[in-house]
């Protein structure tokens, strides 16, 4: 099954019941996404466009999409939605991708202190590569960001405090 959809109403339907099931060969020329065993498959569309990927969070410290892989320079449109019930100050989530060899614990660390910036250290942000503002339960944004073209691993963290160090992170492996 040929997991490149056209982006239609429909491909974005389908996308979450076929997307990441299909049979045959690889195509190693389409970005793909692995997801966490423990939650459902969000959607994702690979389209000749950017690569749509949908992250779901709630009211629990872990992200729904733990591993991103794309080619490098490849457009990526990010939604992040937040399904829970608490407000952004009570369990709030950010979707933040860092440059390549930031230390993301030293990282959350002076998050903390950020609080009026959506936990974004104002002194780091040479760290950011996309970010997603703060949301809580019912909210949800998006963003459209281009893969580094430095091929490698990237972590992407929430830096709401203490999401980071209970292990609310990923990687995003551009090949």
């Amino acid at each position: 099954m040929n997991t490149s959809l056209r982006h239609t109403g429909l491909a974005a339907a389908l996308a979450t019941a076929i997307v990441l099931t299909g049979c045959g060969p690889s195509d190693d020329s389409q970005p793909t996404m692995v997801r966490s065993p423990e939650t459902p498959a969000p959607p994702v569309v690979a389209v000749d466009g950017p690569m749509v990927i949908e992250v779901g969070v709630d009211d629990s410290m872990a992200f729904a999409v733990t591993r991103i892989e794309a080619a490098a320079g490849q457009e990526i449109e990010l939604t992040i939605r937040h399904t829970g019930r608490m407000t952004k100050e009570q369990m709030g989530h950010n979707w933040v991708l860092l440059a390549k060899g930031t230390d993301k614990n030293a990282f959350a660390m002076a998050a903390v202190a950020a609080r009026d910036n959506d936990y974004l250290p104002p002194d780091r942000m040479e760290n950011v590569l996309a970010h997603t503002k703060m949301i809580g339960g019912g909210q949800s944004d998006t963003i459209t960001f281009t893969v580094p073209e430095e091929t490698g691993e990237y972590d992407f963290v929430c830096t709401f405090p203490g999401h980071t160090l209970a292990g609310m992170v990923g990687v995003l492996v551009v090949r």
